[in-house]
């Protein structure tokens, strides 16, 4: 009997797990300047990240795949750019590199 509740638990929270992670949309975008620890994301597409929403930057390794060279928050929004500042930094940020916007409130 006690199997069952801890299974059930265990269902139940991955459920609730998979449900709020649904919610969140991955906005991808590109870095339009890069001064310091600040950025701007050029936003591609229609929907728009909200302040607090984390991102990476990302490269494309040639035979590896995406590589991860920064993360940050975005600080504020203006007309379709979304202004950041870098938290961590592991390669060099040049305009242009593709940025990915994890936005669990989008609109």
């Amino acid at each position: 009997m006690m199997m069952n509740r801890r299974f059930g638990y265990v269902v139940a929270c991955c459920l609730l797990l998979a449900a709020t992670h649904a919610k969140a949309v991955e906005i991808i975008g590109r870095l339009g300047a890069v001064e310091e620890k600040g950025v701007a994301v050029l936003v591609v597409g229609d929907v728009a990240p909200q302040v607090g929403d984390k991102f990476i930057v990302v490269i494309d390794v040639p035979g590896v795949g995406e590589a991860r060279i920064a993360q940050g928050q975005v600080n504020a929004l203006d007309s379709g750019i979304a202004l950041g500042t870098i938290t961590e930094a592991t390669g060099k940020l040049v305009v242009g590199q593709k940025v990915k916007i994890d936005s669990p409130q989008a609109v």
